[in-house]
Order: structure tokens, then C-alpha cells, then sequence
């Protein structure tokens, strides 16, 4: 009798776990943008979140109050930050960002190449726009949060000492 009980709950038990509904946390996109449902069925606003993406790297993503991904460059907390963009990055976006001038048309530069499998993912390290260097923390930089723009300092990066100015650009020597 107690093992036909058992059986009986543990049968009871299986098909109540198979039932349930199973979320995989995945990208989403509509006519406004994209953003990220969670495991639970939940997705993030206004914060950072870590994300595992499709290839088993985890990235940092930024999300607006309506929980889509933010993209280019953004100021969190007086730092500034570089969202990549689908296109990663148009030459464009950088420099109505630093206030410069730009007439060119369609033009665009990338660590990336032309397409980005992630766009809004934080950009570390070394990045390349025309010409011009910027270097955002990749944890070089232990006073300053990582993915933030290096300005006005000279730092050890790859153990040589490198100095960025007042808008970040690296400083030849």
C-alpha cells in the first residue's frame, strides 16, 4: 500500500513539474527597440544588468525605464559609457557626442566590424573611431567603474603607461 501511495505522489509530482511553464531568459525586439525578458518572465529598468548571451560571453546591457536597451554613448553618474550600436558605432554618434563637427555620410568604424550581434552591450577596453583612441575600463583603472571612459589620466594599461585628455582621447607620446 505505502509503495502504491508513493507512486501515486510521486507520478502526481512529475506531471505537475512537466506542466509548468519553463522561461530561458531571450532577447526580444519590436517597433521600439529591443530588450531582454529574464528567466522568471521579469525584464530590468533603469540599471545594468549581466547578460549570458548566445555565445557564452557575459556582457553588461544598460536599460531605460521602459526596459529597452540603451545604445551609443550615455552618462551614468558622470561617467560616459559607449553602448554599441547595431552598427558599431557611426562616426556620427561619437562626435555630436564629444562636440565636434561632422559632415561625412554613412560612414562607420568598429572593433566589431560592420554588424554587431550585440548591440547596447558596454564597450571595454581600446576603442577606435577615425583615427582617434578612447580607452574605457576593462578593470585597468580600479578607481572608476568598469566600462567608463578614461579622461584626464595617465594609466598602466597592458603594463605601459598611457595618458587620455579631457575627452578621453589617448595622448600619443
Amino acid at each position: 500500500m505505502k509503495k502504491k501511495m508513493a507512486a501515486v505522489l510521486l507520478a502526481i509530482g512529475l506531471s505537475v513539474v512537466a506542466s509548468m511553464t519553463a522561461f530561458a531568459g531571450e532577447w526580444k525586439t519590436d517597433s521600439i527597440g529591443r530588450w531582454y525578458q529574464n528567466d522568471d518572465g521579469s525584464y530590468t529598468t533603469n540599471n545594468w544588468q549581466l547578460i549570458k548571451d548566445d555565445d557564452g560571453v557575459e556582457r553588461w546591457y544598460l536599460f531605460d525605464e521602459n526596459g529597452y536597451i540603451r545604445t551609443g554613448m550615455y552618462q551614468v553618474n558622470g561617467y560616459a559609457y559607449l553602448l554599441s550600436t547595431d552598427t558599431m558605432t557611426k562616426a556620427s554618434e561619437l562626435f555630436a557626442y564629444f562636440g565636434d563637427t561632422y559632415t561625412g555620410e554613412n560612414d562607420y568604424t568598429s572593433q566589431f566590424g560592420l554588424t554587431n550581434n550585440h548591440p547596447g552591450a558596454m564597450v571595454t577596453g581600446w576603442f577606435e573611431n577615425y583615427g582617434e583612441w578612447r580607452f574605457f575600463n576593462d578593470g585597468s583603472a580600479a578607481d572608476i567603474p568598469e566600462g567608463a571612459m578614461l579622461i584626464n589620466t595617465t594609466v598602466t594599461i597592458d603594463g605601459t603607461p598611457q595618458t587620455l585628455d579631457e575627452n578621453g582621447l589617448w595622448v600619443q607620446g
